[in-house]
């Protein structure tokens, strides 16, 4: 997600910081990144519920927001996406993948 501050290494040590601090932590799980499929998402999640202190945790439908990259490269490449703008709401599938249909995309979220 070119999210460089975002570093996956640091996670468990921050959270018990903040834990630790007596802050509530609410984090964010895109789930649809071109690698995911139902089975490494709910791997996935297991790993988070067991080692990760996250008091809440949050799940977003990655979103090809038109205008973004990722709208421009799909597009480019003839990958479907919905036509209903008001679907870009990072709670539907508005997209095709390469490894989960529109209905287990959906499923997993849910």
């Amino acid at each position: 997600a070119k999210k460089r501050q975002n570093k996956v290494t640091d996670y468990r040590r921050m959270l018990q910081a903040w834990r630790d601090a007596g802050v509530i932590t609410f984090c964010g799980y895109i789930l649809g990144f071109p690698g995911d499929r139902v089975e490494s998402i709910e791997r996935d999640i297991g790993i988070i519920q067991r080692e990760l202190p996250v008091d809440i945790l949050e799940f977003f439908v990655l979103t090809p927001l038109p205008g973004s990259e990722d709208h421009k490269t799909l597009d480019a490449q003839g990958v479907w996406m919905d036509t209903d703008m008001n679907r870009y709401d990072t709670e539907h599938v508005t997209t095709g993948h390469p490894l989960m249909t529109p209905g287990e995309w959906q499923e997993i979220y849910r």
